[in-house]
């Protein structure tokens, strides 16, 4: 029998490789209760989410997580103050230029009473007026006379020229034909801004404004009788004074689309250099147009003096509303807001004060280009709503 050879101390490192019980133990452990690897975690708690849990994992697979969305930042109290702001400036733009419409009729009004003066006279008073109660204003604001800038001038002496031809052209309409008629013809002028307003300043001409385009021209035809040019129907219809009164609104209406432009070339103007530059202008083109082709009379005493003092007032509240609702808004909402409330107006006007009851064209003419108006102030309600991110508005939005 071999004896066993003797068993050595085992010092050194032999001693540090033999494993001790305890490692041995954890060892055997590991080996029949192994540890789950990190992998399998993650597998097995996302197989046993709670639901909100696996609709978060659902919603990440589809690109949106409850997270991002979380995320995303939330309209602040100065976004929804600024929202509310502009809603309010958007109201108030278009408040102006509906003021400037009745003021403006009621300039008409006073000038077809006033038949006795040549309508370049009445003019030329109207200026003098605007020019002499600008004046104070822009001494007691300390404002340069010539504008801001170098060119201004120049834009100055653009809309002086294209409002006395407006208003000379106007007051002729005024004299030769209907109130109503005439403030129709001459309140379609957003046919020509729109389109003026795409061609020089940019603006955005959508659908919407097309189709009010459409309408409004439909309705002019309406009220200058084409129908019954067409029908060869002209023996009471267009007399000398009606062509002359028809030539001069469209006329009008073609010149104060410059008016506008250049206006909104100015809207970092003071309101009141504007005023008192192009009053100056039109006062000096009003007097020639006067010599031209009619004369100078003397202004008799008692409500004649007074009608012509409210005609250079209403004139001048006009203009200034005009010019402070151009400053705010576009030019193509304004003139509409503007043509509304002289349509409406010279209406009741007619009726009341000139006995002229309007023919059933001229009632289906200012259906029409009220109709445009109510299109345009659609479109206008939709691009300044401050919901229009919902699905309501942007399904609105297409079509517009």
């Amino acid at each position: 029998m071999t004896a066993s050879p003797p068993q050595m101390p085992e010092t050194g490192p032999l001693r540090e490789q033999r494993t001790s019980p305890d490692k041995m133990r954890d060892h055997y452990s590991d080996v029949i209760h192994p540890k789950p690897d990190s992998n399998h975690v993650h597998q097995y708690l996302s197989n046993h989410k709670e639901p909100n849990q696996r609709t978060t994992s659902v919603s990440s697979r589809l690109g949106t997580s409850n997270d991002e969305e979380s995320s995303r930042p939330k309209p602040t109290k100065d976004q929804d103050k600024s929202k509310v702001i502009k809603t309010r400036t958007i109201v108030i733009g278009l408040f102006y230029g509906l003021v400037s419409g009745l003021f403006f009729a009621a300039c008409a009004a006073s000038v077809k009473y006033l038949d006795d003066l040549d309508p370049g006279q009445i003019a030329f008073y109207q200026y003098i007026a605007i020019t002499v109660v600008a004046l104070p204003m822009v001494v007691k604001g300390g404002l340069n006379v010539l504008g801001p800038h170098k060119e201004t001038k120049y834009w100055f002496l653009l809309c002086g020229i294209f409002d006395a031809v407006t208003v000379y052209l106007s007051f002729i309409s005024f004299r030769r034909l209907p109130l109503s008629d005439a403030t129709v013809i001459t309140s379609s002028v957003p046919v020509f801004v729109t389109v003026s307003a795409r061609i020089f300043l940019k603006e955005k001409c959508g659908t919407c404004q097309v189709v009010a385009i459409a309408i409004s021209v439909a309705g002019v035809a309406m009220v200058s009788k084409v129908p019954l040019l067409m029908a060869e129907r002209t023996e009471d219809i267009y007399t000398r004074d009606t062509l002359v009164g028809l030539l001069a609104a469209l006329g009008s209406m073609a010149t104060e689309s410059g008016v506008y432009i250049v206006l909104r070339r100015l809207h970092d103007v003071d309101p009141y250099v504007i005023l008192f530059n192009f009053g100056v202008v039109a006062t000096l083109v009003n007097a020639l147009l006067t010599c031209a082709f009619g004369s100078f009379s003397w202004t008799l005493c008692g409500l004649e003096q007074w009608l012509v003092l409210a005609v250079g007032a209403f004139s001048f509240l006009s203009q200034l509303a005009l010019t402070k609702a151009l400053e705010i808004e576009d030019a193509g909402p304004v003139s509409v807001l503007m043509a509304a409330g002289d349509i409406i107006l010279a209406f009741i006007l007619d009726m009341t004060l000139f006995q002229d009851k309007p023919d059933g064209y001229t009632i289906s003419g200012t259906v029409l280009v009220v109709t445009s108006v109510m299109l345009v102030g659609f479109k206008k309600w939709i691009d300044g709503n401050v919901k229009k991110t919902s699905i309501k508005m942007k399904f609105l939005k297409m079509f517009t």
